[in-house]
C-alpha cells in the first residue's frame, strides 16, 4: 500500500514539475512594454459560477466552463455533452483625481470616464470517451451604444468597440488523475483611437492547462493563457500585444447526500505589480441551492484615456488598476439546469501619493450564467 502511494506521489510531482517548467519558459519571453498590451477581454471569461467564488477556477473548472479558462477541465466530462451560457455586465466608471492647490485645498485635476461594457460566452463540449473531449465556444465583448446607422445614414449595426473570438478546445486524460487541455482562439478586435477612428485587429491565442488529482478530495490546477504573437492593427498607437499569465492553484471538494462543498485558491503570476490571489468556496444543500463567497485581489497596469480638467485635453495614461474585495454568488438547480448569479467588485485606478480618488460611478460587476448539469458534483 505504501509503495502504491509513493509511486502515485512521484507521478503527481513529475506532472506538476513539467507543467510549471513549461509555463516558466513561455512567460520568460515577455519582455515588452506593459503599455503595448491588448485583448484584455480574454481575461474576463470566468463565468458567474466561479466569479461568486472569488474568481477562483483553475482547479475547479469543468466541462463547458473550461473553454478560455483552464481547458484541462474539458477532460473531466466523460459521458455527457455540456452547454454553458454566461453574460457579464461591467458598469460605467467615473473616477476623479484631486490634488492640493496653492491654497492647500484639494482641487479636481483629472478624470477617467470609461464606458460600460458587456461580454457574452456560449460554450459547448462533446466527449468522445477515451479519445478525449472537444469544445467549441463563441465570445462577444461590446462597449458603447449599439448603432444601426452611421453619420451618413448607412447601415452598420455595430457597437463603437467590440471584440469577437471563436474558441476550439480539446481535453484528454493522460493518466489516472492527470488531465491536460488546449484551446485556440481566433480573435477579431475593433477599437477606436482618441480621434474616434475605427481600427480592426486580428490574431490568435492559445491556452494550455493541466489538472492533477492529488487524492479523493484535493486537486492541483494550472494554466498558461494567451500564448500569442499579438493582434494586427494598422495603427501602431493601438495596443497589439496580449497579456500572458500563469495561474496555479489548489481545489478541495467533498460531498454527501445532503451537502457538497468546494473550495479554491488561485495565484496569478508574474507578480509584477503585487500579489494577485483569488480565494473562495461554495456550499450546496441537497444539490438544489448553493451559496458562494470569495475574495479577489487583482492588480494590473493599464493604459486608459484620461481627461485633464484644467486644459480639457485627453491623453493616454499608464496607471495601476485594482480589483479587490468580497464576491458573492448564488446557484439554483432545476432538473438538469443550473442557474448562477454573481457579484464582484469593480476595478478602480490607484491614486498616487499626492492624489485623492473619488469614484462618482462604478458599482459592482454583475454576472449570470446557465448550464446543463449532467453529473452531480463534477467528475473527480
Amino acid at each position: 500500500m505504501q509503495t502504491i502511494y509513493f509511486k502515485k506521489a512521484i507521478r503527481n510531482f513529475i506532472f506538476i514539475f513539467l507543467f510549471l517548467t513549461f509555463s516558466s519558459i513561455a512567460l520568460s519571453e515577455d519582455n515588452y512594454d506593459d503599455r503595448r498590451l491588448g485583448g484584455d477581454f480574454l481575461q474576463e471569461l470566468s463565468t458567474a459560477e466561479h466569479r461568486g467564488m472569488g474568481v477562483s477556477f483553475v482547479g475547479l473548472v469543468e466541462g463547458a466552463n473550461s473553454l478560455g479558462n483552464n481547458p484541462a477541465g474539458l477532460a473531466l466530462v466523460e459521458e455527457n455533452n455540456s452547454v454553458s451560457f454566461n453574460l457579464t455586465r461591467f458598469p460605467r466608471t467615473i473616477a476623479v483625481f484631486s490634488k492640493l492647490n496653492d491654497r492647500d485645498k484639494y482641487e479636481d485635476h483629472s478624470q477617467y470616464d470609461l464606458s460600460p461594457f458587456g461580454a457574452e460566452l456560449l460554450n459547448y463540449v462533446y466527449p468522445f470517451g477515451r479519445f478525449g473531449t472537444l469544445g467549441l465556444g463563441v465570445v462577444l465583448r461590446h462597449e458603447g451604444r449599439f448603432s444601426r446607422v452611421d453619420d451618413e445614414g448607412k447601415a452598420v449595426n455595430t457597437f463603437p468597440e467590440n471584440d469577437f473570438a471563436v474558441i476550439l478546445g480539446y481535453g484528454k486524460k493522460l493518466a489516472p488523475g492527470a488531465y491536460i487541455g488546449f484551446d485556440a482562439k481566433v480573435i477579431r478586435s475593433k477599437v477606436q483611437d482618441l480621434k474616434g477612428d475605427d481600427y480592426l485587429g486580428r490574431g490568435y491565442a492559445y491556452n494550455v492547462g493541466y489538472i492533477q488529482r492529488m487524492n479523493t478530495h484535493w486537486r492541483f490546477g494550472g494554466v498558461i493563457r494567451n500564448l500569442s504573437n499579438g493582434l494586427s492593427f494598422s495603427n501602431k498607437e493601438i495596443p497589439d500585444k496580449l497579456r500572458k499569465d500563469l495561474i496555479v492553484g489548489i481545489a478541495y471538494q467533498r460531498e454527501n447526500q445532503r451537502h457538497s462543498q468546494r473550495f479554491g485558491l488561485d495565484f496569478k503570476f508574474p507578480f509584477k505589480e503585487g500579489v494577485n490571489a483569488n480565494i473562495g468556496g461554495e456550499l450546496w444543500y441537497r444539490q438544489l441551492i448553493g451559496i458562494r463567497l470569495g475574495y479577489v485581489r487583482h492588480i494590473q497596469k493599464r493604459f486608459e484615456p484620461i481627461l485633464h480638467l484644467n486644459t480639457g485635453d485627453v491623453a493616454m495614461e499608464e496607471r495601476l488598476w485594482i480589483t479587490e474585495g468580497l464576491t458573492y454568488g448564488l446557484g439554483l438547480r432545476l432538473h438538469n439546469l443550473e442557474f448562477n448569479f454573481a457579484y464582484t467588485p469593480q476595478r478602480k485606478p490607484e491614486p498616487q501619493e499626492t492624489e485623492k480618488l473619488r469614484l462618482e460611478k462604478g458599482n459592482a460587476v454583475i454576472s449570470f450564467s446557465i448550464r446543463n448539469y449532467p453529473f452531480p458534483g463534477g467528475a473527480l
